[in-house]
């Protein structure tokens, strides 16, 4: 006998979600690029703190790809997320709240559920993991861009 919620994990469109995770990726690599080269005085510190040749790339080739990089893991994270999320919103789920004080209780509250088995499928229980972690990954490097920028003066 299959999984009573198998036939729920079949009814999520993995197809859009995909689609969806690139796009919002490479939203995200763009937004990362273009920070990087909004603002020639930010700019400027960045070169100087990497060099003109880091690791031996031309200086934009090298934010081209160290950003790429950061962004890469976003795909996976992303298309895990938008399951977990069209889950939980069609099964009675928890739902983020965003507010001023909300979006941090909120954030604790799907961290929370991500961790909880609530007797989900596989399928829809290893996407709540993996949401997890992409969100710990993204903590992390808003995390170490504050401690790197402060510890190199930008």
């Amino acid at each position: 006998m299959s999984h009573p919620l198998k036939k729920r994990e079949d009814r999520i469109d993995r197809r859009d979600a995909l689609r969806t995770a690139f796009i919002v990726a490479g939203l995200f690599w763009g937004l990362l690029v273009y920070v990087t080269n909004s603002n020639a005085e930010f700019h400027e510190k960045l070169r100087n703190v990497l060099g003109e040749e880091p690791n031996g790339l031309k200086f934009e080739l090298y934010i081209l790809l160290f950003t790429f990089l950061l962004s890469v893991p976003m795909i996976s994270f992303l298309y895990h997320t938008l399951i977990t999320r069209t889950h939980a919103r069609e099964y009675g789920g928890t739902a983020v709240h965003a507010g001023d004080v909300g979006a941090f209780v909120g954030l604790i509250g799907y961290l929370r559920y991500l961790v909880k088995d609530t007797g989900e499928g596989p399928l829809i229980r290893r996407s709540k993991l993996i949401s997890f972690a992409g969100i710990i990954y993204l903590l992390g490097i808003f995390a170490w861009w504050i401690y790197w920028t402060d510890k190199h003066g930008i």
